[in-house]
């Protein structure tokens, strides 16, 4: 590079140049050399010369200074070298050079020369060379270019992978294809990728011209690391394997009976560990043996993965579905039984059952069907367990996995007469069984209750609760106890029909209460209908104490029609003498002259009193 600025001096006639030039350029140290020249020249044909004094000349701050000569004379354009001065300038780090250069004068006679500066842009000098590449696979080539400031350069590539270290190349021209070495998977044990270093060394001429390093990424070739993964199956449950003929090349898994036996063999690749197994979605501890059971197989899925996270799947599925293998499976339902105790009536002295449930009605294999059985046992409450002897005989059903049976009378084996004593508590245990389980439903029968019963204080329905506080009331009526509340069409030919929680007036009713309390009663038996009643109808109940004790009660008792509506009663007579202790047990038949007609009836209810002028207070 070269190059020059014009000057001025004090003497107007006096003017000059100041020029450089770079020579000596050296690559391998950076550096260049520049020389620099002062020349004057007069404007007009005068001569200048003098002996005293000299020049500055100044590079890139570097002072040189230079002795004025007598003999060097001004002329006109005579270009007279005056002063001149070389030096070695070091380049910047990217080989580029900017540099001043100036010039004064001290001393001269003639004429002097103020400092004055121009600037020199030397040559860029090549430096070290740059790489271009993009992320690599490990194992697999990677492409590297170099970026060469000068052809004559040559390069040396390293590597620097955590603790591996390595020469990639050298003589490397301007492209260079490097095989990630498989050393580095066992850097990255528990991650996909890593990151590393790569140095590029630029020679000239086998000197070193610089260095530059830059980060590198590489990842794991994925089908080189995910892990291997088989599996084996067997039935290890004896039970199910006796039922089915389950092999190991032909697995027969029985739901929720079946212990599937799972034998995995699994390998990881490239430094790897096994991180974690999963069998159908759930964690397992690290291991080779697994069992599966009381579950429903509707399939397996197994499913290992290594440390980097890669993933490997092996699935066993029914036969027809598509997995790496199957199995025969059969959809066994477990045996379920619901027993349903009751008596006839709360006072009633037998016991019947109604039972449902699940049962698998299917076959195990060709010749070995499912079958079911069911027994029972009773005890008084906190008993012995003795064994019910009713045979019990379940109804399969053609479409569902179901059975049940219809009511069964059953026969109390602890009673010589096979009765049951409804002022005890019974306790059942039901058992039914197929070919792989037995399942047992419990259920309790209590006391039998009265409809209601009147005490000295209240009068408890059959759910055991209050329904009128005695002490509250004295000569007042002490309540009501409603026996049916509803709105229903009753046709009345000699039978009604069935009116809410009981079979009203079809067969009878029989509520029983105590007597023996020192407290007589008087109660009111109503009935209330929104219907017209016409004169002439005889229609009544009657109410009986055993055989020794009946009486009528005629409905309505009106002499001629009622319209909207009624509410009728008549009184209820008990001669307390004559009846037997304990109870009195109040029931209630039909019986009706008149000819058939609907009613509508939506209230039947007691209103209960106590005679206070009778023993009570």
């Amino acid at each position: 590079m070269n190059g020059y600025f014009n000057i001025s001096t004090s003497n107007q006639y006096i003017v000059g140049t100041v020029s450089w030039y770079e020579y000596d350029i050296d690559k391998v140290n950076n550096t260049s050399k520049v020389h620099a020249d002062l020349k004057l020249s007069r404007t007009n044909n005068y001569t200048t010369a003098t002996g005293y004094g000299g020049y500055y000349l100044i590079i890139n701050g570097q002072p040189f200074y230079i002795e004025s000569s007598y003999d060097n004379k001004i002329t006109l354009n005579s270009n007279t070298l005056v002063a001149s001065a070389d030096t070695t300038i070091s380049h910047d780090s990217n080989g580029g050079k900017i540099i001043s250069i100036s010039v004064y004068s001290e001393g001269l006679q003639s004429f002097t020369i103020n400092q004055q500066t121009g600037q020199a842009i030397l040559t860029t000098i090549p430096r070290a060379s740059s790489l271009s590449f993009s992320e690599g696979i490990i194992g697999t080539s990677m492409p590297i270019t170099v970026n060469r400031a000068d052809n004559s350069f040559t390069h040396t590539l390293t590597y620097s992978f955590g603790s591996l270290s390595g020469t990639i190349a050298t003589n490397v021209g301007n492209y260079y294809s490097w095989t990630v070495p498989t050393s580095f998977y066992g850097q990255i044990p528990n991650a996909k990728s890593g990151t590393g270093t790569i140095t590029c060394i630029t020679y000239s001429n086998g000197s070193q011209v610089g260095s530059a390093s830059y980060s590198f990424k590489v990842w794991c070739n994925e089908s080189q690391c995910i892990p291997s993964l088989s599996a084996t199956l067997i039935d290890s449950n004896e039970g199910t394997v006796a039922l089915t003929g389950s092999t190991s090349t032909n697995p027969i898994l029985v739901d929720y009976k079946s212990i599937a036996k799972l034998t995995l063999s699994y390998q990881v690749k490239n430094s790897a560990t096994i991180s974690q197994v999963l069998i159908n979605g759930q964690a397992q501890q690290i291991g080779t043996i697994y069992n599966l059971s009381s579950v429903a197989f509707n399939s397996i899925s197994i499913q290992v993965t290594d440390s980097r996270g890669y993933s490997n799947t092996y699935t066993f599925a029914p036969t027809g579905t598509n997995a790496d293998k199957n199995y025969d499976r059969i959809q066994y339902v477990e045996v379920s039984i619901n027993p349903t105790t009751s008596r006839s009536s709360q006072i009633a002295d037998d016991m019947r059952v109604e039972l449902s449930g699940n049962y698998y009605k299917g076959v195990f294999s060709s010749t070995v069907s499912n079958e079911l059985s069911v027994s029972w046992q009773v005890r008084e409450k906190n008993g012995t367990w003795t064994a019910g002897a009713t045979e019990i005989t379940p109804t399969i059903s053609e479409t569902e996995n179901t059975y049940s049976t219809s009511i069964i009378d059953l026969v109390n084996p602890l009673s010589s007469d096979g009765s049951w004593d409804y002022q005890k508590i019974y306790e059942f245990e039901f058992t039914a069984v197929d070919k792989l389980m037995s399942k047992i439903g419990s259920d309790i029968r209590p006391k039998g209750q009265y409809n209601f019963a009147i005490f000295k204080n209240d009068i408890i329905s059959a759910r055991g609760m209050p329904m009128v506080d005695f002490d509250m009331l004295s000569r007042y009526p002490l309540g009501e106890f409603v026996l049916w509340e509803g709105d229903k069409e009753v046709t009345m030919n000699g039978s009604w029909q069935y009116l809410g929680e009981y079979y009203w007036l079809k067969q009878k009713i029989e509520s029983k209460f105590p007597i023996d309390d020192g407290f007589k009663r008087k109660m009111k038996l109503c009935i209330e209908s929104t219907d017209n009643l016409q004169s002439g109808m005889s229609e009544y109940i009657k109410l009986t104490q055993g055989a020794t004790y009946s009486k009528e009660y005629l409905f309505p008792n009106v002499s001629g029609g009622v319209s909207d509506g009624i509410r009728t009663f008549q009184w209820l007579d008990f001669d307390y003498d004559n009846l037997p202790s304990g109870h009195i047990t109040f029931s209630a038949t039909p019986s009706f002259s008149a000819t058939e007609r609907t009613m509508r009836i939506y209230r039947i209810y007691l209103l209960v009193f106590l005679e206070l002028d009778q023993g009570g207070n």
